[in-house]
């Protein structure tokens, strides 16, 4: 079975808080290292869902724009169904016990034409012997994959719990999508879920038999109103259509609508970016020492304000900064490439490319 899977590396881009004290979970298709304060995690009763990232390596693959969008809200979309079973989800600018962060480190897209002659093959069974069923296993070649990482931090900022994620696709389970972001799509969903039942039993997902979902998880993946309302701005679940246009192969965007066009002000958005450590490094940029590992507020001298877009400056307010790893920008929603100056010891500029 090992060689029909794809592979995909736990990678560690800086994003979480800490590392430390993860420990290796797997499951039967899944890599995962976790780490979770059991009292509490089981003690919080509200969650807040940030928007998914991706990190500077991952937004260089060969994705559009609108294929990196529907992976990320199909991340935050499961998430907050998952987290539903038992928190209250609060909107973006609410305080809550738990704040939710995924960052996407690695995704590799799904070769469409073996996608296509797959699901050609899986055809052809019926036609030769019809009424007999005769599974055909797809292709293992072209085969996607995907990495998250996640952490909850509480109030204050500390980190309590954490995932390190990573699967591919397998020729056995699953339908081929003719589209380069079918795999990622799909183990997006896959990901999302998995975090959320950390959270939700404040124990790892893998190695166990999960529960039944309930009723009102049922629904939602059905394509009915969620139980929390707040997981509206996510779009609702494909449903039955969604099912259907898997098991034919069609692109995930031709079936899920994704965000609820309601869900942000059209003029301005919440922009994240993840910067790895070494690409840190490697631009001399360095932690002023007097940050620690937490966010650190936006009126730390060290940070500079200034954003360029190319073709022109276009201020943004800095919200907050993690030197580690990440920086969330709110910036204008308009598309272009953006460039972040950060006040080291040399001063240093990042330049990256469109910013999902």
């Amino acid at each position: 079975m090992a060689a029909g899977c794809a592979t995909a590396p736990l990678e560690r881009s800086g994003s979480l808080a800490s590392y430390g004290n993860l420990t290796p979970s797997d499951g039967f298709l899944t890599k995962s290292q976790v780490r979770v304060s059991k009292a509490d995690v089981l003690g919080a009763k509200t969650a807040r869902i940030e928007p998914t990232a991706f990190t500077v390596a991952a937004a260089r693959e060969p994705f559009s724009d609108q294929q990196r969008s529907l992976i990320k809200n199909a991340v935050n979309r499961a998430m907050c169904f998952a987290l539903s079973e038992r928190f209250r989800i609060v909107a973006p600018t609410e305080p809550a016990d738990l704040s939710v962060r995924a960052v996407i480190t690695h995704i590799a897209p799904t070769d469409t034409t073996a996608a296509g002659v797959s699901k050609v093959a899986s055809v052809i069974p019926s036609v030769v012997a019809p009424g007999v069923p005769i599974p055909v296993p797809r292709l293992p070649i072209g085969l996607g994959s995907l990495s998250v990482e996640a952490e909850a931090r509480d109030r204050s900022g500390n980190q309590k719990a954490a995932m390190i994620w990573a699967r591919g696709a397998n020729s056995f389970t699953g339908a081929p999508r003719v589209s380069s972001d079918g795999d990622a799509y799909d183990l997006a969903s896959a990901f999302g879920d998995d975090f959320g039942k950390l959270l939700v039993t404040a124990e790892s997902p893998f190695g166990k038999v999960s529960a039944p979902p309930s009723i009102g998880s049922l629904k939602a993946s059905l394509g009915g109103a969620p139980k929390e309302a707040i997981c509206e701005a996510f779009g609702r679940a494909p449903g039955l259509t969604g099912m259907i246009g898997e098991r034919i192969g069609l692109p995930p965007d031709w079936t899920d609508r994704g965000a609820s066009a309601n869900a942000a002000p059209k003029e301005s958005g919440t922009v994240l970016l993840a910067i790895p450590r070494e690409e840190i490094e490697r631009t001399a940029c360095r932690r002023p020492r007097h940050l620690d590992r937490k966010l650190a507020p936006v009126q730390a001298p060290a940070i500079s304000r200034s954003t360029k877009k190319s073709g022109g400056d276009t201020n943004g307010t800095l919200i907050e900064i993690d030197l580690d790893a990440l920086i969330v920008l709110e910036l204008p929603a308009a598309s272009g490439s953006w460039s972040i100056e950060i006040g080291c010891a040399p001063t240093c500029l990042i330049e990256g490319g469109p910013l999902q």
